[in-house]
């Protein structure tokens, strides 16, 4: 027995100070960020320490393995040296950014001229950050040298010998799981199967992969990162090569209305919790009373492309054809389109700010090309709620935009997870009480989510009726909708979208089923009604929200090589009409 035991140790026994080092190098940022930003993340700690332990263990066995006593210290040096630079990198990134690093970290530092990096490492290695980073290196000797004593001391009592092999099998082999578990994201081909993955929880918000991967160890870590960075940036490069083509292609504009038009963008909006689509609370009473006014057509019948912002957007806002197999990359910008047939075009958004604030939409909305051709302007800050959101573009932003022709687009926070950060104290409206629906799984806890759901829901209506209200003196048509359906309590046996069931169609209805809304102004609706009637006769029409740029050049009578009458529904709808007539 003692034998065995004898074996399972000798990795360990023969190079404390090497194994003990790994383990903690391996888990050191996941407990830094615990103490420095107070967070209770046991669970991520565990798995972490765990895949640390299983990382010390088996390069403790491979480099026992070794022969030569020098090939055997330099491939200790060269692992220490590299776990030690990521242990730098996760520090610092904690001291200056609040988070370890991710995916939008490493694209940051890709994308960072020599100017910006200047600036960056003068952050980077300011006091916080030299204090967080000579305070951990602090722990980590000390944690190694007390280990190696508990250690040495422990060894040669054959009780304790026994029960710490034990331990270390049982660890080594939970960290052998969790890495196993979280590896299959280093080698996902495709974007959209990432997010999936990436997304996933078992009910659990707080425990998908998404969150879990950012404590990791980094043997974990680090290739599923680059594997992430690799897929966001992924077709970049031929989209550009797209808009930069499209930048000299011809575009003409027609007989048409002088007209704004508006885009606003929510966010994981479920058509069951919109008073407008059924739903027994008051959730849009404003909206509801634009509609009762005629002034609001509700959408009987749009989905989503995708059920994640990034895939949803990027596929919304080019004129690529899904249906004949184009991907994202191959369209075209269709706001470049807009503003070369005479329209200026501002950008509000309340998610991302620059190129680096997000890490797949942010390079579509404020690449190079985009900011220098398209946008007359842009927003350049965040707010906690969309109700700051709306008074700062109000207050700062629209006093500059020109009286000519405008789209607009805003991107709004909504009711992204957790719906309970998306709404002021003040705009509690709805408690747990009002959660009247019968459900095997619903707690009062999770009633209180639901209703958490709903208050995000009404401050939303008064988001977009108080956007609707700015235009109101002015020709324009407003689209509104929301970027992808969600999953609530109320609904199913889940919070947020984090368990995949793609062959459950109501599950399906969920998330990609999305309320779909469209405002003409009143000044509008008097000089051109004929124009209000096109708009309701489409409203029960199919179509799919990756059609919406073609159905708004169509609208502003904009013709270009890019726009593709297949895809309007107001140009199907017109040519069933004359095929009916015929």
């Amino acid at each position: 027995m003692q034998r065995y035991v004898r074996m399972i140790l000798r990795p360990v026994a023969a190079r404390p100070w090497f194994f003990f080092a790994v383990m903690l190098l391996s888990c050191l940022p996941t407990i830094a960020f615990s103490l420095v930003e107070r967070v209770r993340i046991l669970h991520f700690i565990v798995a972490c320490v765990t895949e640390g332990v299983a990382t010390a263990y088996i390069l403790s066995l491979i480099v026992g393995a070794i022969g030569s006593p020098r090939w055997r210290k330099a491939l200790m040096v060269i692992c220490l040296i590299l776990l030690c630079g990521w242990v730098l990198l996760e520090t610092g990134c904690l001291a200056t950014t609040h988070t370890l690093v991710s995916d939008s970290t490493i694209a940051l530092i890709s994308e960072t001229n020599t100017s910006e990096a200047a600036g960056f490492f003068a952050q980077y290695f300011g006091g916080r950050a030299a204090a967080c980073i000579v305070g951990t290196a602090a722990v980590f000797f000390a944690m190694v040298y007390a280990l190696r004593l508990i250690f040495g001391k422990l060894l040669p009592r054959r009780v304790a010998s026994a029960a710490m092999a034990a331990g270390l099998i049982v660890t080594v082999v939970a960290g052998i799981v969790c890495t196993l578990r979280m590896l299959p994201g280093a080698f996902i081909g495709d974007y959209q199967k990432y997010q999936l993955w990436e997304g996933y929880a078992g009910g659990n918000p707080e425990l998908t992969k998404s969150a879990e991967l950012r404590f990791s160890a980094p043997i974990v870590k680090i290739p599923c990162v680059l594997n992430s960075c690799r897929l966001v940036n992924g077709g970049f490069d031929r989209w550009l090569a797209v808009q930069e083509a499209a930048l000299s292609s011809p575009v003409s504009v027609g007989d048409s209305a002088d007209f704004d038009v508006v885009v606003v963008v929510g966010e994981s909006f479920i058509r069951a919790h919109s008073q407008l689509y059924g739903y027994y609370l008051p959730t849009n009473p404003r909206l509801t009373a634009e509609c009762d006014s005629g002034r609001l057509i509700v959408f009987d019948d749009v989905t989503t492309t995708a059920n994640f912002t990034t895939p949803s957007l990027r596929n919304l806002f080019n004129l690529n054809d899904l249906s004949a197999g184009e991907q994202w990359y191959e369209g075209v910008y269709f706001p470049l389109i807009m503003r070369k047939a005479g329209y200026e075009v501002y950008h509000y958004d309340n998610q991302t700010v620059g190129v680096n604030s997000d890490r797949g939409i942010s390079r579509l909305f404020y690449s190079q090309p985009i900011l220098e051709h398209v946008y007359s302007g842009v927003s350049d800050s965040l707010f906690a709620y969309d109700g700051d959101f709306l008074n700062y573009v109000d207050t700062r932003l629209a006093p500059r935009e020109s009286s000519g022709k405008k789209l607009v687009i805003y991107h709004l926070l909504g009711q992204h997870f957790p719906a309970s950060a998306r709404y002021p104290a003040a705009g509690a409206h709805f408690t747990a009480r009002d959660i009247t629906v019968d459900r095997p799984w619903l707690t009062d806890a999770r009633r209180e989510e639901v209703a958490d759901y709903d208050n995000a829901t009404l401050y939303n209506d008064s988001i977009v009726a108080g956007i609707a209200s700015r235009f109101a003196a002015t020709p324009t048509v407003m689209f509104y909708f929301s970027d992808h359906g969600e999953d609530c309590w109320d609904l199913a046996p889940m919070e947020a979208r984090n368990k995949q069931m793609p062959d459950d169609p109501e599950w399906v209805d969920r998330q990609y089923h999305i309320p779909f809304f469209v405002w003409v102004s009143p000044a509008l609706a008097e000089d051109d009604p004929q124009l209000v009637e096109r708009l309701r006769s489409v409203a029960t029409t199919p179509f799919s929200l990756g059609d919406l740029g073609h159905m708004i050049l169509g609208l502003c009578g904009v013709d270009s090589p890019y726009y593709k009458p297949s895809l309007d529904p107001l140009c199907r709808m017109r040519d069933a009409q004359f095929t009916m007539h015929d």
